[in-house]
């Protein structure tokens, strides 16, 4: 089993690391947000990690959670 690390970007937890096993993954998405500013509206992208058993909001950009899942150990 390995376990990939990424950056949770959850407000509550942001920063902290999350451990998940590759194996476990059942999909890997982006959603983009519109967030209200005083200075205006600003488009947001997020990326999520899907487990079946929950989904993992992350800081990594999708492509880099795709690669790192993707990696040979």
């Amino acid at each position: 089993m390995s376990i990939k690390l990424f950056t949770n970007a959850v407000s509550e937890h942001e920063g902290e690391t999350i451990g998940i096993n590759p194996a476990h993954v059942i999909n890997v998405y982006e959603r983009k947000f519109t967030v209200a500013k005083e200075e205006g509206n600003e488009e947001v992208t997020k990326t999520f990690i899907f487990c079946g058993c929950g989904t993992w909001e992350v800081k990594e950009d999708f492509l880099i959670v795709v690669a790192r899942l993707n990696e040979r150990d």
